[in-house]
C-alpha cells in the first residue's frame, strides 16, 4: 500500500501556489473555471511505502443475508460500555445492501412516496448519469458553503481549509474528471512514445467530514440502521457527513469514539483496521488536534491488522475505538471517490 508524499521543497511551493491563487480570487473574484484549474494542476509526486514490518493479517467478516445484519447490529445495540470492546467489524456485501434498498423503494411505493431516486442520490452516484445528477444538485445550490481541506496529505501541518460554495466545489469536480481523462490519455501517448514522464494529479480540494443533511434532500439511513425497524429508540445518531474528492486521498490510523456505519458511494477505499486492545501498543500523534491519530509511518510489528477493501455499494460497519487506515484506490474509470458515514452509539453503552 502506498500514500501520495510530496518533498518539502515541493510542498512549499505548491501551498505557496495556492495562497497565490485563492488571495487573487478572494480579491478579484475571478471565475471559478480558472481558479479550479490552476489548483488541479498535475503534480510531479513520489510514493513512500508504509514502513516493512511483519504483522499478522485477519480477514473480515462478510454477512450472508439481511437477517445476520440485523442479528448483528443488535448485539450491538444490547453489548454495554464493557462489553463493546470485544464487538468486532464487519462487511455488508453490494447485493446485501440492494435488497434492503429494493425493499425500501417497494414500501415508499406502496405509500405513495414519489421521491423516487432523489432519495438515495449519495448511495446511486454510481449508476448511469448517477453522479452527474448529483452534481446537478450541488449546481443547483448557489447559498450553502461547504469546508474543503486543500493540501497533500492529512498529517500536512501546512493543510488549508476553507468554506467553497457548494457549487463552486461541483465545478471542480466536473473539471477533475476532464483532467482525469486529459491524463488517461496523455499517459497513453507516452506509453506509445515509451516515455516515464506521466505526472498524476495529487490530492488538492478535498470535502471532508462534512454534513450535506441541508443540500441533498432525503439522505436514508445506512442498511445497517435502517434495518433495525422496531429498535429505532435504542441508538442516536451522533451525526452523518460525506467524504467527496480526488480517488487517491489518504487518512493515517486514527479512531473514532462512536460506531461508525461506512458507505462506498462511488469508486472504492482500503481500510486497516487494528482493535482497541492492539491499538493500545502504538503511540499516538502529538500533533494538535490529532489526538486520536497516530501517524502515516507506523510500526505494525506483533499487531493483527484487519485489511478489507470497501467496493462500491458496500458498507463497513466499524465498531468504536477500533484504529482504522484509509486509502482511496487509485482507479482511471473513478477520478472521483464518495463516501458517507454515520457516525451513532447504542443508549445501552451511555452511562
Amino acid at each position: 500500500m502506498t500514500t501520495i508524499d510530496l518533498s518539502k521543497q515541493e510542498n512549499k511551493k505548491q501551498l505557496s501556489r495556492q495562497n497565490t491563487i485563492l488571495s487573487s480570487y478572494n480579491t478579484k473574484n475571478q471565475n471559478m473555471h480558472t481558479l479550479m484549474n490552476q489548483l488541479i494542476k498535475p503534480l510531479k509526486i513520489s510514493s513512500r511505502m508504509h514502513p516493512s514490518s511483519s504483522f499478522s493479517s485477519v480477514s473480515i467478516d462478510i454477512v450472508r443475508d439481511l437477517q445476520e445484519v440485523k442479528e448483528r447490529i443488535v448485539a450491538v445495540l444490547q453489548s454495554n460500555s464493557t462489553d463493546a470492546i470485544h464487538l468486532q467489524p464487519f462487511l455488508i456485501p453490494k447485493h446485501i445492501k440492494q435488497l434492503q434498498v429494493q425493499q425500501l423503494q417497494d414500501h415508499d411505493e406502496g405509500k405513495g412516496d414519489d421521491k423516487g431516486d432523489d432519495k438515495y442520490l449519495l448511495q446511486n452516484c454510481a449508476s448511469k448519469n448517477g453522479l452527474n445528477r448529483l452534481l446537478d444538485v450541488f449546481d443547483d445550490n448557489t447559498t450553502a458553503l461547504v469546508r474543503v481541506e486543500m493540501g497533500t496529505s492529512y498529517m500536512d501541518t501546512n493543510i488549508q481549509t476553507i468554506n467553497l460554495p457548494i457549487h463552486q466545489f461541483s465545478q471542480y469536480l466536473r473539471l477533475l474528471q476532464e483532467q482525469q481523462t486529459k491524463a488517461k490519455e496523455e499517459e497513453e501517448e507516452e506509453a506509445d512514445d515509451n516515455s516515464n514522464n506521466n505526472t498524476p494529479i495529487a490530492p488538492i480540494v478535498y470535502l471532508a467530514q462534512q454534513s450535506l443533511q441541508e443540500i441533498v434532500p432525503h439522505i436514508p439511513l445506512p442498511v445497517s440502521l435502517d434495518i433495525l425497524n422496531n429498535h429505532e429508540a435504542a441508538y442516536d445518531i451522533y451525526s452523518n457527513v460525506s467524504w467527496i474528492g480526488p480517488n487517491n486521498t489518504f487518512s493515517p490510523f486514527h479512531t473514532d469514539p462512536h460506531h461508525n456505519s461506512f458507505e462506498q458511494c462511488l469508486g472504492s477505499k482500503s481500510f486497516r483496521l487494528i482493535n482497541p486492545m492492539d491499538s493500545k501498543k502504538i503511540q499516538r500523534s502529538k500533533l494538535p488536534n490529532q489526538k486520536n491519530t497516530i501517524g502515516a509511518s507506523v510500526d505494525l510489528k506483533n499487531v493483527d491488522v484487519m485489511e478489507v477493501v470497501v467496493g462500491e455499494g458496500e458498507e463497513l460497519f466499524m465498531p468504536s475505538h477500533w484504529m482504522h487506515e484509509v486509502t482511496s484506490v487509485i482507479d482511471a474509470s473513478r477520478p472521483i471517490c464518495v463516501s458517507n458515514t454515520t457516525w451513532w452509539r447504542s443508549r445501552n453503552s451511555i452511562k
